[in-house]
């Protein structure tokens, strides 16, 4: 803002005396505006900045790049390391599909093979083993 300058008044009249106290309370008026004025523009001023300053915080860098973090992790520290302890741990995965026969149950070994007629029909014959 600046200071306001005021021309200087010329010379008063007599019809201009009656108004002289009005002059003065509005050019304290004037002044007590100036004063409010300078004081709203101060406010609006740290508003804008304190706006700058928590954009920055929510949107710029993190926390980890801030200045001050990296003396936190300056001091070293000697603790015991613990013996690794290490566990074998086994355990058995239900399979798919249908179980296993019991090992005990009997069984019989039945071969089939073909007819002479049935041979006949086939170019080449190859014998399958079953297990």
């Amino acid at each position: 803002m600046g200071m306001r300058r005021f021309l200087p008044m010329p010379a008063t009249t007599a019809s201009d005396a009656a108004f002289t106290p009005q002059i003065a309370a509005l050019i304290a008026q004037l002044a007590q505006r100036d004063a409010l004025i300078h004081s709203l523009t101060t406010q609006l001023e740290s508003f804008k900045q304190q706006l700058l300053n928590l954009r920055r915080a929510h949107f710029g860098a993190s926390s980890e790049k801030l200045p001050g973090q990296a003396e936190l992790f300056a001091e070293v520290l000697n603790l015991p390391v613990p013996p690794k302890l290490t566990q074998k741990v086994s355990y058995e995965r239900n399979r798919p599909g249908r179980p296993a026969l019991p090992k005990d149950l009997p069984r019989t070994r039945i071969d089939y093979d073909l007819s002479a007629a049935e041979k006949a029909e086939f170019d080449a014959l190859e014998r399958v083993l079953s297990s």
